[in-house]
């Protein structure tokens, strides 16, 4: 009797240990799967999500929970939401990852809280905590691992790919590699520009290849150019920090000069260009504003000054230009004519 009794304390240990070894290799494996198809486990979690609020809104309806332990579930739901907009990269000191896990400590409390004055079977409380509560932060768990393995493998190797071909002037479709990436646009041209930055392959732009690059002819880059340098100057006086190598400068001198000449350009594709947002461009905008009532405001008093200066300068470059001659004094002129005159005579 008393050896058996040992035994199946050994037997539950074993059980034990082979129950937790399979769980870990489903685990194992359903990471695999998550790491391998990320877009279609986003999708698959974002399904649960959705579910699991609706599950919570009949809990309501049909089994009268309190409003309080609802309305935090369905926040919840909104938080994982959130973590899922950026999926498969997380950031663990991020407002919805935070959220997420404060909410799961209240919402357990809530529901210890509420089980224990009310009396519920046990299969029903395990299917509350398990479906409600736990099913989709585990899957969130698991799919953590895709973070660690998107980034440095499948996710670089695009990126490389695009720096590779851009460096040997080869075409590289950027819409296909961020397919690939399973990425949104933002997050693979900031993970690009890093992957620039580490392997020391930052090429400063300037305006000749925001011309090229946006097809602008050579008259705006001409003007641009003479232009860009005032602008500097106007932005050094009124910032004392301007980082003359950022082309935001030279982007928005091309913009605002391809304007004044009437020529089609994309708001759009010079931010990205200048790896800038909406907000920091309307700041340029905003600046070049500033900086053209300034230069107006200093043509003024030239002008007032001087009103006939421009006119008689213009005057005389037509003058020059229609006879293509330069000015001669009266008497060098005379003797110059008088001397083609007597080697005339002498000719004959």
């Amino acid at each position: 009797m008393g050896f058996l009794y040992i035994l199946s304390y050994i037997s539950l240990l074993l059980q034990i240990i082979f129950a937790t070894i399979s769980i870990a290799a489903g685990l194992y494996y359903v990471a695999e799967l998550v790491e391998e198809y990320t877009v279609i486990a986003k999708k698959i979690i974002l399904m649960m999500i959705f579910s699991t609020a609706v599950i919570h809104i009949f809990l309501v309806i049909f089994d009268s929970f309190p409003w309080l332990m609802i309305l935090c579930g369905l926040l919840a739901q909104g938080v994982h939401a959130l973590i899922m907009k950026n999926f498969p990269y997380v950031q663990f000191l991020s407002f919805s990852f935070l959220g997420s896990v404060i909410l799961l400590i209240i919402n357990n409390y809530l529901a210890f809280t509420y089980f224990a004055s009310h009396y519920y079977m046990l299969s029903e409380v395990i299917a509350y905590f398990t479906i409600c509560l736990w099913l989709v932060p585990f899957a969130l768990f698991v799919s953590l691992s895709a973070n660690d393995n998107v980034l440095p493998t499948v996710n670089e190797r695009s990126h490389l790919l695009n720096l590779a071909a851009t460096a040997m002037g080869l075409p590289f479709n950027t819409e296909t590699g961020i397919k690939i990436c399973g990425t949104r646009k933002s997050i693979y041209m900031n993970y690009r520009r890093i992957i620039q930055k580490l392997i020391g392959t930052t090429k400063i732009i300037g305006i000749p290849e925001l011309c090229l690059q946006m097809g602008l002819p050579s008259g705006v880059q001409e003007a641009a150019t003479e232009e860009l340098p005032k602008y500097l100057e106007f932005m050094t006086k009124v910032n004392q920090t301007v980082d003359r190598e950022h082309p935001q400068y030279a982007g928005i001198v091309l913009y605002q000069i391809a304007k004044q000449r009437k020529v089609k350009v994309s708001r759009i594709g010079f931010t990205q260009a200048c790896n800038l947002r909406s907000e920091q461009w309307k700041i340029l905008e905003d600046s070049w504003e500033k900086y053209e009532k300034n230069s107006k405001a200093n043509e003024l008093p030239r002008a007032k000054e001087n009103p006939t200066e421009d006119v008689e300068m213009k005057c005389e470059g037509k003058k020059e230009a229609s006879t293509g001659l330069e000015s001669e004094d009266y008497e060098v002129w005379k003797e110059r004519i008088l001397a083609r005159a007597y080697e005339n005579l002498r000719r004959k």
